[in-house]
């Protein structure tokens, strides 16, 4: 085709808005355009280099997003964002500007040539070759192509240390991100893979009711309920007008579990103490414990919440009561 500033234009905006404002010189010679067009277009300043072969346009800001995809259309056809990339578009780790990209062919580690809007911190295309990536290993989101969440569990299994690595999983569970079939799926082709002892051990030990639990100390405690072998609670219930974390109905205790993010400053002291109180006073055994106490004493937890639900049971049904107005 000629070299017409508005047709150009129009084609490259139109695949700059799919892509998180990124374009990439395959993708558009695949719309017809000259290679030598796009040289031109890069010297006079139209197009702005991310990385070698992927470009944004002129005075537009390089999103995390963007970053995002042109370290995926840098890599080349078959790549996919993967591990803490992969995670952080999924929502269940923090992100970072170092993108960890995934293909079944040799690449290269690169430093972007633009920095991303609102970081300090350099953005860096972090390259791992992996053996296969498979059809169903692969999906999207917001147009970014990346593992799955299975897959990705898998992965990050052999390169997080395990506690941190726990966490991850966990906190994907938590969020209702796992499938199933798939998770059954992965695991059963496991072997042979980086970590996979650590992936089967949080694939067998998933944690009953997880997806109700509000915090990571919500689903620590529930681990340290079932590793003790305590009855399974109801979590986070209403009690008396209360929201509650646990709650053993038959036997009236509830267990409320303090989190700096939540329950911090005077204020939350005060509005803590005066619902126990209101709690106490329509006969529930209200035990609150800190995730000091539930990480570094685990068995004092268990041993308490045990001693308070072998304690003489309710003197009739369960039944939510209202407290009176406070003042």
């Amino acid at each position: 085709m000629s070299d017409r500033p508005s047709e150009f234009t129009r084609r490259t905006v139109a695949l700059a808005r799919g892509q998180h404002g990124i374009v990439d010189r395959r993708g558009l010679t695949r719309l017809g355009i000259n290679p030598g067009t796009v040289d031109s277009r890069v010297r006079r300043g139209h197009l702005e280099p991310v990385f070698a072969g992927s470009y944004k346009l002129a005075g537009s800001p390089l999103t995390l997003n963007g970053l995002r995809m042109a370290c995926v259309r840098a890599a080349g056809d078959g790549a996919v964002l993967g591990l803490k990339s992969a995670a952080a578009v999924w929502g269940f780790l923090p992100a970072s500007v170092s993108i960890e990209v995934l293909k079944t062919s040799r690449i290269r580690n690169a430093r972007a040539l633009v920095p991303v809007a609102g970081y300090v911190e350099w953005p860096y295309l972090l390259a791992r070759r992996v053996k296969c990536l498979a059809p169903e290993d692969v999906s999207e989101v917001d147009g970014l192509p990346l593992t799955t969440v299975e897959v990705t569990l898998r992965g990050l299994a052999g390169v997080m240390p395990k506690t941190r690595y726990e966490e991850t999983f966990d906190e994907a569970d938590r969020l209702g991100l796992i499938d199933e079939s798939r998770l059954s799926k992965v695991a059963a082709g496991c072997q042979g893979f980086r970590g996979a002892s650590g992936f089967l051990e949080q694939v067998h030990g998933r944690i009953e009711d997880v997806g109700e639990a509000r915090s990571r100390l919500e689903v620590l405690t529930l681990k340290l309920l079932r590793d003790g072998r305590l009855p399974s609670p109801a979590v986070n219930v209403m009690v008396a007008g209360h929201l509650v974390d646990f709650c053993w109905c038959d036997r009236k205790v509830i267990v409320e579990t303090d989190g700096y993010a939540f329950h911090r400053g005077r204020a939350a002291f005060e509005r803590d103490r005066l619902r126990d109180n209101e709690l106490r006073a329509l006969g529930w055994n209200v035990l609150r414990f800190t995730y000091r106490q539930v990480t570094r004493r685990p068995e004092y937890v268990q041993d308490l919440i045990r001693m308070a639900l072998v304690g003489p049971p309710s003197s009739g049904p369960f039944e939510v009561v209202s407290p009176r107005l406070r003042r």
